[in-house]
């Protein structure tokens, strides 16, 4: 029976004693302080939006350990926004991150991925449906290439985490090749790549000056029938004088090698084709098996030119615009023997390589639009393609100190909850007078 009496008493001291909290939570005047929250390395904040927005202090100071996602960035402006002042400390410089996802318009489908990094870190690649591979983020940037993907892509890494919905483009309105060159190795095994890939085409290859091999019906360069030409070594005089207008109405041409030497191209390539050098022999089984072709390097480029690739410090493709147009310049000469001469793996590879460069000069007739995802990933809103670019444009960037802050004052009321404090004050008192019946002491 005491045992009873004594739980009677502490629960219904338990009861008043929310009440009172209660009460003051209510009633006392709201006090003038600093309370602290802090953002984990995934970007979230510690604490809910309740807690913070009923905390009647008048400072938050915000403990940074990544760049804040949207939403947690969301929050913070709207305390800024309150009136509050927000401060945010960071004990090291937060690393930032860039990721953008096209879907190329090619053949068999595919998603370029971009991802650009203030640090050299080791972080995943993956999509709404898991995990891809893993990448190793670099200053300089890389180029991931993948099949179609599912909603959003993501990079995460240790230390942050980056997301995007790729761009959609419209498909073209036409995406036929023509090959035009002379009848050589190259040729041949330049249309079989492209070919094993999907790619329809047009293929006009000369084999003596009176006499061409033609595959389709459309051997001369036509924008209504193709989206990119490919140009090698011993195409006709006629096919090329075509290309400067092919080109500026919204055409793509890939100039491959010697085919650079041709007067007709001097307008529109993207460099002067200097010496040609030859490749080391046996590196075509080697990991970087385009040091062993033949380079006739790219000098003297363009002003508008952009250089995409290089070897032992020689510029081996570039690309630039001209009028609606897309020029691609790739100084490798015989690839075939990539695919011939090198390992196991050398056909995919060449074929992909090849693939990939065609893809990227498809002309796109339509605008891109975002990918709305699916229900198996965030709203659009959410996600962060650059999230300290992001927290710089929003909020500014973090104070770097050499130690986090401890609690500050106000912290102890911002933690009540008024809910909670009416439920165990009203369980209490319940339980208690249930006892107090129970053992006959009223």
């Amino acid at each position: 029976m005491r045992t009873v009496r004594a739980a009677s008493s502490a629960l219904h001291a338990t009861g008043m004693v929310s009440m009172a909290l209660l009460l003051w939570c209510i009633m006392a005047p709201a006090q003038s302080g600093t309370m602290t929250t802090s953002v984990s390395e995934r970007g979230t904040l510690n604490q809910t939006v309740a807690t913070l927005m009923r905390s009647a202090a008048d400072s938050v100071r915000v403990t940074l350990d990544g760049a804040p996602d949207a939403r947690s960035r969301s929050v913070l402006r709207a305390l800024r926004g309150s009136g509050r002042h927000v401060e945010m400390l960071a004990t090291r410089q937060l690393p930032a991150v860039a990721l953008t996802a096209e879907r190329e318009w090619r053949a068999t489908g595919g998603t370029r991925i971009r991802v650009v990094s203030s640090d050299s870190a080791l972080a995943a690649i993956g999509d709404a449906a898991g995990t891809m591979d893993s990448v190793r983020t670099t200053g300089s940037g890389l180029v991931y290439r993948s099949g179609p993907v599912q909603g959003s892509v993501a990079l995460h890494g240790a230390r942050f985490t980056a997301a995007v919905a790729p761009s959609i483009a419209a498909a073209p309105d036409t995406a036929r090749v023509l090959v035009i060159g002379g009848a050589t190795w190259e040729s041949r095994f330049l249309v079989a790549a492209l070919e094993e890939s999907g790619w329809v085409l047009d293929v006009a290859l000369s084999l003596s000056p009176r006499t061409t091999v033609t595959q389709g019906i459309a051997p001369q360069p036509s924008s209504r029938r193709h989206a990119i030409v490919v140009v090698l070594a011993g195409a006709s005089s006629t096919a090329v004088a075509a290309l400067p207008a092919f080109v500026r109405a919204g055409g793509g041409v890939v100039i491959v090698g010697e085919a650079a030497r041709n007067t007709g191209l001097v307008a529109i390539r993207a460099g002067v084709p200097a010496a040609l050098i030859a490749g080391e022999i046996g590196a075509e089984a080697s990991d970087t098996p385009r040091r062993g072709l033949d380079l006739t390097p790219i000098s003297a480029l363009a002003s508008d030119a952009v250089l995409l690739e290089m070897r032992e410090g020689r510029a081996a493709v570039a690309a630039r615009r001209v009028g609606a147009g897309r020029v691609l310049q790739v100084g490798y000469d015989n690839s075939w023997l990539w695919r011939m001469a090198g390992n196991d793996d050398a056909p995919i590879a060449h074929r992909r390589w090849w693939n990939a460069q065609i893809a990227a000069l498809v002309p796109v007739r339509g605008p891109l639009t975002m990918q709305p995802g699916s229900a198996l990933v965030d709203a659009l809103d959410t996600l962060d393609a650059a999230p300290v670019a992001a927290l710089a444009r929003d909020l500014g960037l973090p104070t770097i100190t050499a130690s986090t802050m401890t609690a500050a004052p106000g912290s102890f009321r911002a933690a009540l909850d008024i809910r909670w404090l009416v439920a165990v004050a009203l369980v209490s008192w319940t339980v208690s007078l249930f006892l107090r019946r129970w053992s006959g002491l009223i």
